[in-house]
């Protein structure tokens, strides 16, 4: 909607061999549709001849009333 962003990933490159996925969200209307998983594999994939080590930092899930 609108040319807005609604699912967000955050990597951050730790050495030569390691990225860490540091956050992942999703706006709340748009979770349940395998967006965040998506956005996982695609870096996966991105990265995968480059790192060696893909590490999870953070996956903040809250629900908002």
């Amino acid at each position: 909607e609108n040319n807005e962003p609604i699912s967000f990933i955050v990597v951050k490159e730790t050495n030569d061999i390691t990225l860490e996925i540091k956050n992942v969200l999703t706006l709340e209307k748009y979770r349940g549709h395998g967006l965040a998983k998506a956005l996982i594999q695609y870096v996966e994939n991105l990265y995968k001849n480059i790192f060696f080590h893909f590490h999870i930092y953070k996956i903040n899930h809250q629900k908002h009333n």
